[in-house]
């Protein structure tokens, strides 16, 4: 892990008793490594149909006398209802040796599973374990500048920028999907005038103006589409190349983008706010609007 922080601030007078700024920068590094370990990655038998190897010793028969395997794999296109002691059961026909021919295989399935790496041994769990780097940086700007015009007028002036950066690398990486990036650029400005009409009475008034555009799109955007996935039917157009979704499997680790959601929200608010204090002998009045 490697972590940087540095920055600093400056202010200072520009016009002796009339004009003044501050300002400020600060930026933050952080860079680390995040280890996949004793991962589960689908052997290359498995993309093709085949999976004889985790076939299993009998355990039973079923109600047609035919022998029932550990882990079998039934052909779903021969159900058919058995009909024993007044009770109606669906029996199905197994693959011959665990193997789904490649003709039954879907194609988006045939597409996906060339985004696997090859394991790194042939054993059934734990044959991956890499690293990869993950980033997070954020940088922050403020300026501020204060201007008396007379004692009884002031105005100030403030903007703040801050950008975040972070990459979240994906277990198996692909060069063609990465990892994901998401970009928050945030701006902050405000402008304040105090008026003091006199002894008892001062306005104060506000303009604010705040932005956030976030930007996070999956691993793999502008180069995969859900068309190029063979992947049809989904709330978003086909050949938008929104990245690689996020695939989740049992007994096998997650693959694809780290984040698989295209985000672009833009956020922001504006706002004017005059608030009027009356300074009475034993009482303050305040009142105003935004």
């Amino acid at each position: 892990v490697r972590y940087n922080q540095f920055g600093g601030t400056a202010g200072g007078p520009i016009r002796k008793n009339k004009t003044f700024f501050f300002g400020g920068y600060q930026n933050t590094r952080s860079q680390g490594t995040t280890l996949f370990t004793n991962g589960n990655d689908p052997q290359p038998a498995f993309f093709n149909g085949n999976f004889s190897r985790v076939l299993g010793a009998q355990v039973g028969t079923d109600l047609n006398g035919n022998p029932v395997m550990s882990k079998e794999i039934y052909d779903p296109l021969t159900s058919v209802n058995v009909v024993n002691n007044g009770q109606t059961t669906v029996v199905r026909t197994p693959f011959t040796g665990n193997i789904i021919p490649i003709s039954r295989l879907s194609p988006a399935a045939v597409n996906i599973s060339k985004f696997w790496p090859a394991p790194q041994s042939s054993a059934l769990s734990g044959d991956w374990n890499s690293s990869a780097v993950n980033l997070n940086y954020t940088k922050t700007y403020d300026i501020k500048v204060d201007h008396n015009f007379t004692d009884s007028d002031k105005l100030m002036g403030r903007f703040n920028k801050s950008y975040n950066r972070a990459v979240t690398p994906p277990e198996f990486v692909d060069t063609r999907t990465g990892g994901s990036t998401q970009k928050i650029p945030n701006y902050f400005a405000t402008v304040d005038y105090v008026h003091i009409f006199g002894p008892h009475i001062v306005n104060d008034l506000h303009l604010n103006f705040w932005q956030q555009y976030a930007i996070r799109p999956a691993g793999g955007s502008g180069v995969i589409s859900l068309a190029s996935l063979g992947m049809h039917g989904l709330p978003a157009p086909d050949d938008t190349t929104f990245g690689m979704p996020t695939f989740q499997f049992t007994n096998f680790d997650t693959m694809g983008s780290a984040s698989s959601t295209f985000l672009i929200q833009l956020q922001q608010s504006k706002s004017i706010v005059d608030t009027a204090s009356i300074s009475l002998s034993k009482h303050t009045i305040k009142f105003g609007g935004e």
